[in-house]
């Protein structure tokens, strides 16, 4: 049931079953489910919840793609920047290359203060769905932070075509203006 759960995308029944799993002695199912619980709990912003259930899953599924991308999201969340973009780079290694994994890497190192890679990082996003208001409005925010004002106004007056309601975008937007 557990695994029907999960496949499906429901991970609040799915964070019901572990009990269930975890007495049955079958590590690998609860494994996916305590990762499953991460991810639910990062998607809901809460961090600590989150780790806790990452703690759960063991050594071996820590160097799977799922397990990799949580473990630097929880990190970049917590302000572990070293960590966050060591995990995330991992990630983007087991996972292959994913628009959301550039993005958690790239405001990584946007946290790291590292401009130049964080453009380079939205940069790949942004080839993979260039489309997306998020990410430009993120690449907008690594342009400023390296001095290149009217590629953050670029980005921004895209992303707000692109999203007209976003109030962040509109928010940056309206900053740099």
């Amino acid at each position: 049931q557990a695994d029907n759960a999960l496949s499906a995308g429901r991970l609040v029944q799915a964070d019901a079953m572990p009990s269930t799993l975890e007495l049955a002695k079958l590590p690998d199912a609860a494994s996916a489910v305590a990762l499953s619980r991460a991810e639910y709990h990062m998607a809901q912003g809460n961090v600590e919840k989150a780790e806790n259930a990452l703690a759960k899953i063991g050594e071996n599924p820590r160097k799977e793609c799922r397990a990799e991308r949580v473990s630097g999201w929880i990190a970049g969340k917590s302000g572990q920047w070293n960590k966050a973009i060591l995990r995330l780079a991992d990630a983007i290694d087991l996972c292959g290359e994913g628009a959301d994994l550039w993005n958690l890497f790239g405001l990584a190192l946007i946290g790291k203060k590292e401009y130049s890679a964080a453009l380079e990082a939205f940069d790949s996003a942004l080839i993979l769905d260039p489309k997306n208001a998020a990410l430009l409005s993120n690449r907008a925010l690594a342009s400023v932070a390296s001095g290149r004002l009217d590629a953050a106004l670029q980005d921004l007056a895209e992303a707000r075509r692109l999203q007209p309601g976003n109030l962040v975008i509109m928010g940056n937007a309206d900053y740099l203006s």
